[in-house]
């Protein structure tokens, strides 16, 4: 007696249009069975093949059934596309995604609604109606409104048809900012990598950007155009250790790529101002650079004492040096190296002369230090004593004269102890124009007494500095 085996089958999708072949192959059960015999005809049942059914019944739609007989083949076309009742075949497409439009790619041709459908798809259906390009997404089929989100909604063969646009560009290295040599890209929306500013001259690099800070690196950080050009240290004032003098000033710059100190001193003619201005390794070298610290002292000056007539006795209205002006006074003034004596009216003179070309003068905050005890007799008065430097042209001088009165006056004696800062003081009276510094070359210090027949004025000054000295 053969034995019926009854076997279990996977529900699957037989080949649109075709009869369904068998599978291939079941050569394990007839290996295992070799007196296997198909069970009869005596009713519906599942099947993969013609092979699975009885004698004269075929597969249909994964059921046995018999061609013109009982249990009928429902959905089986015969050869010549018709079906077993004469009528033409119908187009079905297996729709997954339950939105009423079948697979482009799923057709098939059926004498009624075929039954099986993929394991992986219980809950498909097949229908009459096709076109869907994307069958898994329910969202996704003809007719159906169209989204920015990359995908052909409605099956036009187009993507994000019809919505509006704006150009994009690649961002590469993430930081908002474009390819600025990329060709616009029109997109409908946000897109992963892209953004709608153009402007990154370097896309590779996400420290290189429109608004980045400028370093001094060789390269346009900033995207305007330019390299270098704005990095936070340039014009930094530095000094270069390998020059001297004020060759060694100069400020930041970048050159390269590289920071340098760049020099923006050249040698130049030196000057008394406490620097080495021709870059030499010495500073204020020149003769009379500052003038003497002693003037009493120096063994490159003169003195001496002389009266001068000064119409209407007044030493305000001094208007040039008074050594060379010519006066038929007598001199009765004696000076011994310290004291100063004089007598009788007109106007006393003291200089110091340097024997050398000129005093240059021009030190930074350098100060005339004056310091004497004075007594007078009757008849001095008024802010006195004036002091004149003098130019080595003829008329140029600078005046200082005393703010306040009180210096010498009939019948005192004072203490004077003053540094007289040669510039940047209101105190000196600039009262010709081209006056220099750079050429001074006579110190003359003026006094005054009130014109009186008796007692005769008389003055007598001892110094105990006369010099110039660089104030702190």
């Amino acid at each position: 007696m053969v034995r019926r085996i009854r076997q279990r089958f996977v529900r699957v999708l037989p080949r649109a249009g075709v009869r369904a072949a068998p599978v291939a192959p079941m050569a394990l059960l007839l290996a295992l069975t070799a007196c296997y015999q198909a069970p009869p005809a005596d009713g519906p049942y599942r099947c993969l093949a013609d092979g699975d059914c009885g004698e004269g019944m075929v597969c249909d739609d994964g059921l046995c059934c018999v061609i013109g007989g009982t249990p009928a083949c429902t959905t089986l076309v015969l050869d010549g596309g018709v079906c077993a009742n004469g009528a033409a075949a119908k187009r079905y497409y297996l729709d997954k995604d339950g939105d009423g439009f079948g697979g482009a790619n799923s057709e098939r041709l059926a004498c009624a609604q075929p039954r099986t459908v993929p394991d992986d798809a219980p809950n498909a259906q097949w229908i009459e109606l096709g076109g869907d390009c994307l069958d898994d997404d329910p969202s996704a089929h003809p007719g159906a409104a169209e989204t920015c989100d990359g995908i052909d909604n409605d099956c036009n063969g187009e993507v994000d048809d019809g919505l509006p646009r704006v150009d994009l560009y690649p961002d590469r290295d993430n930081d908002g900012y474009g390819d600025l040599a990329a060709s616009p890209s029109p997109r409908c929306g946000p897109t992963p990598g892209m953004v709608a500013d153009a402007s990154d001259c370097k896309d590779n690099d996400a420290t290189v950007h429109p608004g980045a800070t400028e370093i001094c690196n060789g390269i346009d950080d900033d995207c305007d155009g330019v390299k270098d050009e704005s990095a936070p240290e340039l014009g930094k004032r530095c000094f270069d250790s390998a020059r001297v003098g004020a060759c060694q000033r100069g400020k930041i710059a970048c050159v390269d790529g590289a920071l340098v100190c760049a020099q923006d001193a050249t040698p130049a003619q030196e000057r008394c101002n406490g620097v080495d201005d021709d870059c030499n390794g010495k500073t204020d070298e020149q003769p009379g650079c500052g003038g003497p610290v002693n003037l009493l002292t120096d063994p490159n000056v003169t003195t001496g004492v002389k009266i001068v007539d000064y119409p209407g006795g007044n030493l305000g209205a001094v208007t040039t040096c008074q050594k060379n002006r010519t006066s038929n006074a007598p001199t009765n003034d004696t000076f011994n190296g310290t004291t100063w004596s004089g007598v009788a009216g007109g106007t006393h003179v003291l200089w110091v002369e340097t024997s050398m070309p000129y005093w240059d003068l021009r030190k930074e905050k350098l100060a005339l230090h004056i310091q004497f005890t004075a007594s007078a007799g009757g008849g001095f008065g008024g802010n006195m004593p004036i002091i004149l430097l003098c130019g080595s042209a003829s008329g140029e001088f600078i005046r200082y004269q005393p703010k306040a009165p009180g210096f010498m006056s009939g019948g005192t004696s004072i203490s004077v102890d003053q540094h007289i800062p040669l510039v940047g003081t209101s105190v000196w009276s600039p009262l010709y124009p081209d006056t220099d510094l750079l050429n001074i070359v006579r110190v003359e210090i003026l006094v005054q007494p009130v014109l009186s027949s008796s007692p005769p004025p008389a003055f007598s000054i001892k110094f105990q500095k006369l010099g110039f000295e660089v104030l702190p």
